[in-house]
């Protein structure tokens, strides 16, 4: 299986890589904005990394190229999200997991977004 992980600089994605380097055989591609200077690689043979933002579908694309399953680490851009779905859809990746904190840029209003942030 081959796992994309979009914003893998993130704090729960290097959880995921790290969970999926030492417990499975699947091939990781790590992609994330300045990511050579960000990550590096563990294994030359399992893993591989794209450097590129959420914005730039081209990117997106070839990063996704054979993927079984992309991991969405961030989904607070509706721009970003809007590239990465329809990237998602051109190169007919099926499975998704996708994780977000709600209120995180206090974009919540009212009682809930007060009730929220605490």
């Amino acid at each position: 299986m081959k796992v994309l992980i979009l914003g893998a600089a993130g704090q729960i994605a290097r959880m995921l890589r790290k969970e999926l380097f030492n417990e499975t055989v699947h091939s990781i591609v790590l992609y994330a904005r300045d990511s050579h200077k960000r990550l590096t690689i563990n294994d030359d043979n399992r893993e591989v990394i794209f450097d590129g933002d959420f914005k730039d579908k081209e990117k997106l694309l070839n990063a996704m190229r054979d993927a079984d399953l992309v991991y969405i680490n961030d989904m607070g851009d509706d721009k970003s999200t809007k590239t990465i779905i329809d990237a998602l859809y051109d190169a007919g990746v099926r499975r998704v997991i996708a994780a977000s904190v709600l209120g995180i840029y206090d974009e919540m209003p009212g009682a809930f977004g007060k009730w929220n942030k605490r």
